[in-house]
């Protein structure tokens, strides 16, 4: 699996690949800097079964004990990113379909991406 290096990146993605989430969700791993894409699983959301939906869109706010779920339309098409992270854990992220985020993401399996947690206030 390739890491990323100081140059380089995908045209129109910035100079590396990274992968952001709007809240600290509970499935990233503890301290996750860095993973490397897996899989990419085109999904139906109206497919996916409520534990799942719940696992992938669950977070808390650990300063504010704030708590919710990222909502999500009932159906659509979706990406189903399947990550490592670099102390080897597993974690999913759904990311709505469309032509370019299929390509880049398809593109890029095997990758490092950059975690990156922007906590919305």
């Amino acid at each position: 699996m390739r890491r990323p290096s100081g140059g380089g990146g995908c045209r129109g993605w910035g100079a590396l690949n990274q992968i952001k989430f709007s809240h600290d969700y509970d499935k990233l791993p503890a301290n996750v800097k860095w993973a490397t894409l897996l899989e990419v699983l085109p999904v139906r959301l109206e497919n996916l079964h409520s534990p799942f939906i719940e696992y992938d869109t669950s977070w808390l706010d650990t300063a504010t004990g704030q708590e919710g779920n990222y909502p999500l339309p009932k159906k659509g098409s979706y990406l189903l990113l399947l990550f490592l992270s670099e102390d080897g854990e597993l974690f999913t992220t759904l990311r709505r379909e469309t032509v370019e985020k299929k390509r880049h993401y398809t593109a890029n399996i095997g990758n490092s991406f950059e975690v990156i947690i922007k906590c919305l206030k």
